[in-house]
């Protein structure tokens, strides 16, 4: 089995064009391919102004390669980012194609892709626990535990891999969602890695590793919880609790210095 890719595209439309629904539909069946969406379940959306969002998985390499120009003519620009189980970390990278550019093209620019939070929450029951948190931070004592405001970003893998959707997953409008996971812009997340890379650096023992005192650790982007990390049993079976890590961005907290450039809020 390959390297299972979740690949989250976000394509701009040109001024004056309008997409519709079953056209989004049919560039998804083209996307998929015969193969289909590889353990990944396929979403999309039109509800951001402007653009078309979609989710789907591959294997080998991404779906947008094999489309041709005059299949995107109606977008002035397209992002990718994507997660590649085999890795620690989402990468991004951007093409235009009404300059001719090909999603090949852009792979070439790929990067890793940072993501942004603005917001602590700590829940422990630990009131002791306040002495030993990174200092320099506006703590505040919550019914839970703690909470504190914070600006800064980490590298994450956003990988929505649900087994239970098949390797050969289609489209349809009424898939059925896997329950359970940490909710997402898209679909739920059932795993995933530690961040890495994290700003402030004086927080990210705390949120790569945990503490004992803590039970639970979140990192909010406008009040939407995009990582969390918490004590548990990976598997069924596991003797011992693990800190163990969810990732859930997405394009509202993607932090790419270009992305947020050129196309960010």
């Amino acid at each position: 089995m390959s390297n299972i890719f979740t690949e989250f595209a976000r394509l701009y439309l040109g001024p004056g064009e309008v997409l519709t629904a079953p056209r989004a539909e049919s560039l998804l069946e083209r996307i998929l391919g015969e193969r289909g969406s590889y353990w990944v379940p396929v979403w999309y959306d039109l509800g951001t102004p402007g653009c078309l969002d979609v989710q789907v998985g591959s294997g080998k390499g991404a779906g947008f390669y094999h489309l041709e120009v005059e299949e995107l003519v109606q977008f002035e620009e397209i992002w990718v980012r994507f997660a590649d189980e085999g890795t620690d970390a989402d990468v991004i990278y951007e093409w235009a194609p009404v300059l001719g550019e090909s999603a090949f093209d852009g792979y070439l620019r790929r990067r890793p892709c940072r993501y942004a939070f603005d917001e602590v929450r700590i829940v422990s029951q630990d009131r002791a626990l306040l002495q030993r948190l990174p200092e320099g931070l506006p703590w505040e004592e919550t019914a839970e535990g703690y909470k504190g405001a914070c600006v800064g970003t980490y590298l994450a893998l956003n990988e929505r891999i649900d087994m239970a959707v098949g390797p050969g997953a289609r489209f349809s409008a009424h898939v059925e969602r896997t329950a359970g996971g940490l909710p997402t812009p898209t679909t739920p997340c059932h795993d995933g890695k530690p961040v890495s890379a994290v700003e402030p650096g004086e927080l990210g023992g705390w949120v790569q590793r945990g503490d004992r005192a803590i039970t639970r650790l979140d990192l909010l982007h406008a009040g939407r919880i995009v990582h969390r990390a918490a004590w548990g049993r990976r598997y069924e079976r596991s003797s011992e609790e693990e800190w163990l890590s969810q990732c859930a961005d997405g394009w509202d907290n993607c932090a790419d210095e270009l992305f947020v450039r050129l196309r960010g809020a």
